[in-house]
């Protein structure tokens, strides 16, 4: 998950200084939960859980691909 949230943090950065952008924490952190859930549901292809699961209890998403 810390991986997504520093690659997010990074991309939402580039487009603050290159593209005039603006600080918005909350789309950084939307943005990093999804991405952390696309991660995790290519590298555990019988993982089966919903994005929504994900978004409301990672921890227990996590506990049950393993």
């Amino acid at each position: 998950m810390w991986v997504a949230i520093v690659w997010k943090n990074w991309m939402h950065r580039n487009r603050i200084v290159f593209n005039s952008g603006i600080v918005n924490g909350m789309e950084i952190f939307t943005l990093a939960q999804l991405k952390a859930w696309s991660w995790n549901k290519f590298r555990w292809k019988r993982a089966n859980y919903y994005v929504s699961n994900w978004l409301l209890c990672p921890i227990i998403c996590l506990q049950n691909t393993s």
